[in-house]
């Protein structure tokens, strides 16, 4: 073999090993190079995909309180659009509400920290819904952290240990529920005005016991409307709102078996020659049932209040629709008692004859008897009506005052400055 040819021979083996090598270094890469392993590659991506993406914070803009987080009872916030506090009306706070309100809003910007409210001038916005405040206890609801994407967290208000941090459930509760009581104080006033001169108009004829009942009925009221003005809802007067009530009702049924004894009452003629003492009997007699009229109505009305203060309080509704329905009752039975006294008079007129009296002499005596009756019926039927609007008025003022309220607050330093109110937007 020539030179040349060991040359080639060796060229063509040298060849033959680096494409052997390229060729093993593909289907296995070599440990000692740089470049990872399959193995390898897929451990780290596994360790990778394993460690926790980064968290985005989502900071609360509003806590809502209630039993549906799209329907709730009160909502408490940072106030974003300054226009709506400068639109507002200022708003007179009875008693220690603004200290409870205070002491609310304080306890808030833990949990609302989307807004910084500990320093400057800042607003808020706490939202009443009269209805479901008026209609509950608060007891159960839960307190919902609402961010940007919707519902954060919730816990149930009977649970203290768990809302801390969040607010004072049991305060804010109170301020709802005085803040709409409140809001009844003029009409509370008006109705206790009203009956005041009703009894001023009627008090020579009420019988002492009546006049009593109705008085001091009328006075606890009053003593009602006192603490609410004050920032109070006692539970003490909520019961004896219920003694007020059944007293009420107990003094309108003796009125009503008063009235039925004496329209049926048998109005004896004693004269022997005419009529003119029985025509003065039977005139007084329709002259007394005007009395009980008057008397049966007063008692009306002071239910009436009684149930409208009682309305004012949270919870029982379905209690105080049946005490409503009562008082219906009662305000149609007073056109039963007309149809009664109605019958009556055709009994009574019947008796107004006398041999010795002129046809003439006997129709002008019914006359002023059946003038009598008419006066009494009137009166009835006007009372009847009054009654009954009265009674609607305080339910339409009920479901008016419920429309959901906004108070819109300053904060000065963290503490509760200017208040006022804004129907929501």
């Amino acid at each position: 073999m020539t030179t040349i040819q060991v040359l080639m021979l060796g060229a063509m083996i040298c060849a033959a090993i680096v494409v052997a090598a390229f060729v093993l270094r593909k289907k296995r890469p070599d440990a000692a190079t740089n470049e990872p392993s399959t193995a390898l590659s897929h451990a780290d991506t596994t360790q990778t995909a394993a460690l926790p993406a980064k968290v985005e914070i989502e900071k609360a803009h509003s806590l809502l309180i209630g039993s549906d987080p799209n329907r709730p009872a009160l909502r408490i916030a940072p106030l974003m659009d300054e226009q709506r506090f400068a639109k507002a009306t200022s708003a007179q706070l009875q008693g220690s509400v603004a200290g409870r309100l205070n002491s609310v809003l304080q306890a808030a910007p833990a949990l609302l920290t989307q807004n910084e409210l500990s320093s400057g001038r800042k607003y808020m916005e706490v939202a009443i819904n009269g209805d479901l405040v008026r209609s509950s206890t608060g007891e159960g609801y839960r307190a919902f952290t609402m961010g940007p994407k919707g519902i954060k967290e919730h816990a149930v208000l009977h649970e203290p240990n768990r809302l801390e941090n969040i607010v004072n459930a049991g305060a804010i509760w109170q301020v709802a529920s005085v803040v709409v009581a409140q809001k009844h104080l003029a009409d509370i006033n008006t109705k206790l005005e009203t009956i005041n001169k009703g009894i001023s108009r009627i008090e020579a004829s009420l019988s002492a016991a009546r006049r009593g009942l109705i008085v001091a009925t009328h006075n606890y009221l009053r003593q009602a409307a006192d603490a609410i003005r004050a920032g109070e809802l006692p539970e003490a007067l909520r019961h004896q709102l219920e003694s007020c009530e059944r007293d009420l009702l107990a003094a309108y049924e003796h009125l009503v078996a008063e009235f039925r004894a004496q329209a049926k009452e048998d109005v004896k003629h004693t004269e022997t020659l005419g009529t003119e003492q029985l025509t003065a009997d039977l005139k007084a007699k329709h002259k007394s049932l005007e009395t009980l009229a008057d008397e049966l109505s007063l008692c009306i009305q002071t239910r009436v209040l009684a149930w409208y203060v009682w309305s004012v309080y949270p919870a029982e509704p379905s209690f105080k629709a049946a005490r409503k329905t009562s008082i219906e009752e009662s305000i149609a039975e007073l056109s039963k008692l007309n149809d009664m006294r109605s019958q009556q008079l055709d009994t009574d007129l019947g008796k107004v004859k006398a041999i010795f009296n002129l046809g003439s002499t006997l129709e002008e005596r019914k006359e002023s008897i059946r003038q009598q009756s008419l006066i009494t019926e009137m009166v009835l039927e006007r009372h009847q009506k009054a009654s009954t609007d009265e009674l609607n008025r305080s339910a339409c003022l009920l479901l008016k005052h419920d429309r959901p309220v906004s108070l819109v607050v300053a904060l000065e330093n963290g503490r509760l400055g200017e208040v006022r109110m804004l129907e929501p937007a």
